[in-house]
């Protein structure tokens, strides 16, 4: 699904970089009657780094990587399929649309509301956790996104992509011993399932003593990532 979806994704890209070469060569006069040469050989570029960019997610060094925020997805999915029982359809499609914009607040309102029924399940409350957290992280409230991860943490101790995100919150909020400290407890104590993963981590660690604790860490920019 992964390769499927990131080639049909490079591939509605290509046709629209290639219209826009041809629009381009034909405004400054370089048309030559080699549109459909200019439109397939853009078409083929798209598509060959599409598919460079896959092996290497799955075969080549960012395997780690993938494989991170592939957890990540489960959860997503996991949560939202919980999320949208509880709400309806009508709220959860409102919460979507909020989730696009840094400019509104009403899907905090709605997630803290959940939060205060006794009756909503820990699975959902811990994704809310996670929800919150990230919505800290947008407004650069590094201390605020630290404090959901730990609340998402005592529902889940043992979940993998919560205790990454922590060790990744503290480096962005310049706590590289915490963040070391975080990753080299993941490494130890959490049931690593793969040895990418597992470097990975230890890929962070040596990182973060070696440059210190950074603004972005690695996973944080993989979230455009499709499956």
């Amino acid at each position: 699904m992964f390769w499927l979806r990131n080639s049909l994704a490079a591939l509605g890209l290509g046709l629209i970089l290639g219209l826009f070469a041809i629009y381009l060569f034909e405004l400054i006069g370089l048309s030559g009657g080699g549109s459909a040469i200019t439109y397939v050989s853009t078409l083929s570029l798209i598509l060959l780094f599409a598919q460079i960019s896959i092996f290497k997610h799955f075969y080549g060094k960012e395997r780690g990587k993938f494989e991170y925020v592939y957890r990540e997805r489960l959860i997503s999915k996991e949560g939202n399929r919980h999320l949208l029982k509880e709400i309806g359809k009508v709220r959860f499609v409102r919460i979507f649309i909020e989730e696009l914009s840094d400019f509104s607040d009403i899907r905090e309102d709605i997630y803290k509301d959940l939060l205060g029924r006794q009756e909503i399940s820990n699975c959902l409350r811990f994704y809310i956790c996670l929800k919150m957290a990230k919505s800290s992280l947008r407004h650069f409230n590094f201390s605020k996104e630290i404090e959901w991860l730990k609340m998402a943490l005592a529902l889940r101790p043992d979940d993998l992509v919560a205790k990454i995100r922590l060790a990744a919150a503290l480096e962005k909020a310049a706590d590289g011993d915490g963040a070391i400290s975080r990753y080299q407890k993941i490494s130890q104590d959490s049931p690593i399932e793969t040895f990418e993963l597992k470097n990975f981590i230890g890929e962070q660690i040596a990182r973060v003593k070696k440059y210190g604790p950074s603004e972005r860490p690695p996973m944080v920019g993989l979230r455009y990532m499709q499956f």
